[in-house]
């Protein structure tokens, strides 16, 4: 009965293994894959805390969790570190299980971010989550030891290396370019003239400013002027709204009146469009100016139209024509549907023939890249990233990397277990397996309760 009971807890030891490790390797796998996206929902915290002002944590947050996710999720998977990867995620969980409680109870932010944009949880959905996960990592640290790890102890750290280094290797590209998989409706080579599903002024709250207070009002609340309020910027409030039949719609955008001037600058007859994205335009470093008034010199030529799009105020606005010399008309829209549409400080995106070609964060785009296209064509800047491309050498690298290690670290293993089965063929039962494997199990413990 013994024995029947510890083979059942070796099972649910290394099924647990398996379900936790996958849910933090798939957690910190789509956080890395788009840190931008990371970098607002934990400034998102942040402000709901009231702790704003911290956009360095939260950028460093958005990196070190992702990292930090993927190589606990695989060494959980693997059992490496059998007894330091669980206490580190139980000592998250520790921080997560009440911050998500609090969330579920005051809904102060609407969705968790746990998974990015893959895959949205409310917020009581993710509470539960965590509590289930918090049980799972309780049992692992109970029983994980009873079962050996897939690798010996030596090469544990080994694992974590290559882990980490491709966690990096995807966050450092969906920062400083796109993410590689745009789990979001704005998808390059999507329509977004010629759809059925178009924007209402009822899916926007609008802002009003007085006396130094902002206030959101419905379109059958807004203020007169007259009362001393002043119009500041509109909110997208029904972001369910954006997928079409054909394609998605385009951002609403407005001009300098405060118009809608969406239909103008997403118009069949004007197919081929350059954007030129600045969520926080404030903040735009100006080393940039120079790239884009060659971009939209460019599209100039080309006859398209170039069109700087923020959700700033007048006075950012002002300011960013003046130091930027900006000979393309800035146009305002809500800043969740510009980050929405491209992540980077300033993004480009290039619409021709009414679909999304490319996209790219500015900083990516080198002067010199600029200067040497011959063709002055927009097309022919994105012709080095194919994002496929990319993850699959990614992922190959790390696989054929672990399978070596594997195969290098338990050679001697096979070697034993070979020679076993020989000298128990010729009569002498004592193979020296077990003994090979209790001393690895000692030394891997000795060494975990080490790193512990």
């Amino acid at each position: 009965m013994k024995e029947k009971t510890e083979t059942w807890n070796k099972v649910l030891v290394v099924t647990l293994r398996i379900l936790v490790g996958a849910v933090f390797l798939f957690s910190g796998f789509v956080k890395a894959i788009d840190p931008w996206g990371s970098f607002y929902k934990f400034s998102e915290y942040l402000s709901a805390v009231s702790l704003p002002g911290l956009e360095w944590f939260a950028l460093f947050a958005a990196f070190a969790v992702a990292a930090l996710e993927m190589v606990l999720g695989m060494c959980v998977l693997l059992g490496a570190f059998r007894r330091g990867s669980v206490v580190l995620l139980l000592a998250m969980m520790l921080v997560m299980l009440p911050l998500t409680f609090y969330l579920a109870v005051t809904d102060l932010v609407p969705d968790c971010g746990c998974f990015g944009d893959a895959v949205h949880l409310s917020n009581w959905a993710t509470f539960g989550k965590n509590l289930v996960i918090t049980a799972a990592l309780v049992w692992l640290l109970i029983y994980n030891k009873c079962v050996p790890c897939v690798m010996g102890p030596a090469v544990h750290w080994i694992i974590a290396f290559f882990t980490l280094m491709s966690a990096l290797a995807i966050a450092y590209v969906g920062y400083f370019k796109q993410p590689l998989i745009d789990f979001r409706p704005y998808k390059v080579g999507v329509s977004l003239i010629g759809n059925s599903n178009h924007v209402s002024d009822s899916d926007f709250v609008f802002i009003y400013e007085k006396d130094g207070e902002e206030r959101e009002f419905a379109i059958d609340e807004v203020p007169d002027d007259a009362d001393g309020w002043t119009y500041v910027r509109r909110k997208n409030v029904n972001q369910t709204n954006v997928v079409a039949q054909e394609g998605v719609r385009p951002i609403a955008v407005m001009d300098e009146n405060g118009d809608d001037v969406t239909s103008e600058v997403f118009s069949s007859d004007a197919p081929n469009v350059l954007l030129l994205l600045f969520p926080d335009v404030k903040n735009v470093s100006i080393s940039y100016t120079y790239v884009v008034n060659q971009l939209a010199d460019m599209a100039k030529k080309e006859g398209s139209p170039a069109y700087g799009i923020t959700s700033g105020t007048d006075e950012e606005i002002a300011l960013w024509n003046d130091i930027s010399m900006a000979a393309y008309p800035m146009l305002t829209a809500d800043d969740s549907e510009i980050k929405m549409m491209a992540r980077g400080n300033p993004a480009v995106v290039y619409i021709r023939d009414g679909r999304i070609l490319w996209k790219r964060a500015l900083g990516s785009i080198a002067p010199e890249s600029v200067d040497s296209l011959r063709s002055d064509k927009l097309e022919d800047i994105d012709t080095d990233f194919d994002s496929n491309r990319i993850l699959k050498w990614v992922f190959s690298s790390l696989f054929v990397a672990l399978v070596v290690l594997f195969v290098i670290n338990r050679t001697h293993r096979m070697v034993w277990f070979i020679g076993g089965k020989f000298r128990k063929k010729n009569g002498n039962p004592e193979s020296g397996e077990d003994a090979e494997s209790q001393a690895e199990n000692s030394t891997s413990e000795a060494t975990e309760e080490t790193v512990s």
